[in-house]
């Protein structure tokens, strides 16, 4: 047996020798008491009776140490499991392990539900937080790509490469660049000045296609400008005199009479649109790439010419417009067309 005295009431207590090494409460104040190891057989030492105050009922089973709790018992297996040799009742006592209550002989069990309840939910939270982070972190940043909420950059203000002018598609049939030809009777009437470098060769066999297209009863003349005051202008025409007919071998000659012109120098349309009036045609078509370089003598000089013809002119623009103040009259005044066109339209059909 063990006697000790509350170190806050000053109550002795006695206690079975199995509590040495842990913790008591007295029954009088409930002071947890700590219960040394070497008290263990002090009662006895002092003369203390041999009953304790845990005997009871139990003396029939355990024989001669009956307290009616079985803490004998419970000290006997304390005892053979090893827990009392001196490597483990030297270990500092744990707080809340083992709680008597002195004089009534009862064992209070510890309370680990709370500890066990913290676990759990410790467990829970950390297994959440490794699912977040396999599964949730990327399902949210595929649905906000931009999680920090950062300004989306403008799109780029950089001007994109023009694309290249697609020319109208040529008609079907008979037809010079973009026009249909439904006449019996046509003049091509072209300018070769300096202005006309760049489009006179892809004009020239815009004409030589054109030609082809007609069938072989159509008639056509072809004449190009001639020099300021240049009155004869048999080398820049075609036929000598007349029309001719679309047939192949025509088409082949006109192709070797003017495969070479250029450009080249000033030209007048005067005495070309003369000559092409005097043929009667029922269409001219008059091509320049002057623009802004025409002056009122075009538009006098082709007036003068026209006197009493029926034939419909139709003034082609290779300025892209910059000439409309001095051909769309012309061409009003014959009730003809009016057409600018881009050199990217006047390429060959």
């Amino acid at each position: 047996m063990i006697r000790l005295t509350c170190t806050q009431c000053k109550s002795v207590l006695e206690m079975d020798d199995a509590f040495a090494g842990g913790v008591c409460r007295c029954q009088h104040c409930g002071t947890i008491q700590t219960v040394p190891s070497h008290l263990k057989g002090s009662a006895v030492a002092a003369g203390a009776p041999a009953k304790s105050v845990y005997q009871g009922a139990g003396a029939a089973k355990t024989g001669t140490r009956a307290d009616g709790t079985g803490l004998y018992d419970l000290a006997d297996a304390v005892a053979s499991s090893g827990l009392s040799r001196s490597s483990l009742k030297d270990r500092p006592p744990v707080s809340g392990f083992e709680r008597v209550e002195a004089k009534k002989g009862a064992a209070v069990p510890p309370n680990r539900t709370p500890l066990l309840i913290g676990a759990g939910a410790i467990i829970v939270i950390l297994l959440g937080v490794v699912l977040w982070l396999a599964f949730g972190k990327k399902s949210s940043d595929e649905v906000n790509p931009n999680p920090n909420n950062q300004p989306t950059p403008a799109p780029s203000q950089v001007n994109p490469p023009p694309s290249t002018p697609v020319s109208p598609p040529a008609p079907a049939g008979p037809h010079f660049l973009t026009i249909p030809i439904e006449a019996n009777k046509i003049v091509y009437v072209i300018d070769r000045s300096d202005s006309a470098k760049q489009t006179l060769d892809t004009v020239k066999a815009a004409m030589f296609n054109s030609i082809d297209s007609l069938t072989p009863d159509r008639e056509f003349a072809v004449v190009f400008w001639g020099k300021p005051g240049e009155k004869d202008l048999k080398q820049w025409s075609f036929p000598d005199n007349g029309f001719a007919h679309a047939t192949p071998q025509q088409a082949e000659s006109v192709r070797n009479k003017f495969q070479d012109v250029q450009a080249f120098g000033a030209t007048d349309v005067s005495a070309a649109i003369k000559l092409a009036y005097s043929l009667k045609p029922e269409v001219i078509f008059l091509v320049t790439a002057k623009g802004i370089d025409l002056d009122d003598s075009f538009g006098r000089g082709a007036d003068s010419s026209r006197k009493n013809s029926n034939a419909k002119v139709y003034t082609i623009d290779l300025a892209n417009g910059e000439g409309k103040k001095f051909l769309e009259p012309v061409a009003n005044k014959s009730h003809g067309v009016y057409t600018p066109l881009s050199p990217f339209d006047i390429k060959p059909d």
